[in-house]
């Protein structure tokens, strides 16, 4: 059977790598910390074992994923508490659905979508038709959808000026998933105008 010190070494490694992981996968204030606190564990582990390591390294897994999971929840709950719209978007693998804020620029429902998975975005890019849900009423409406990359800063500034005109106070619930979240480096941050077909 293990002692103490070598399941503490071996908790504090599991959850450097797991950190590393999630730092690889989307960064996030959460992962890094989560990271550095298990580097620390690891070393005070090899220097000056005490019995308690094991302890500290449980409460170490844990507190994050709880911070984690309640933040998910929380900005999940600021979010739809301004006007969602639901797009259902057929990929490869099925529909694809995503709740997100709509605004009206120039008379047009427009969205910002951190668009996951690259099927949705490669979807939505190709202009295939989708059903929008707005306020109960569904419809069905070809995306005209580009890159954030290849907006001009102007107009992706009018979209962040409106959203936060719009969302006023809901705002920092998207600053405060992507700063201690992170975000998916595989998603392609797109613009999507919804004209009625």
């Amino acid at each position: 059977m293990l002692d103490t010190r070598t399941r503490s070494g071996w908790l504090a490694g599991l959850i450097i790598v797991l950190a590393l992981a999630a730092v690889a996968y989307r960064g996030g204030l959460i992962a890094w910390l989560t990271f550095l606190a298990g580097v620390v564990l690891l070393l005070k582990v090899w220097r000056r074992p005490a019995g308690s390591d094991l302890i500290w390294g449980l409460g170490l897994a844990l507190v994050p994923l709880l911070v984690w999971v309640g933040t998910f929840f929380y900005v999940i709950a600021v979010w739809e508490s301004g006007e969602v719209v639901e797009l259902n978007i057929p990929t490869e693998r099925g529909v694809h659905q995503a709740r997100l804020w709509v605004l009206d620029i120039e008379d047009q429902p427009t969205v910002y979508y951190d668009a996951a998975p690259p099927a949705a975005a490669a979807s939505l890019l190709a202009g295939t038709p989708l059903r929008f849900t707005r306020a109960g009423e569904v419809s069905t409406r070809s995306p005209a959808a580009r890159g954030v990359a290849d907006v001009s800063q102007d107009e992706v500034d009018q979209v962040f000026a409106t959203m936060q005109s719009k969302y006023a106070g809901r705002d920092h619930g998207a600053v405060l998933y992507y700063l201690l979240l992170g975000r998916v480096r595989s998603h392609e941050a797109l613009l999507i105008e919804l004209p009625p077909d």
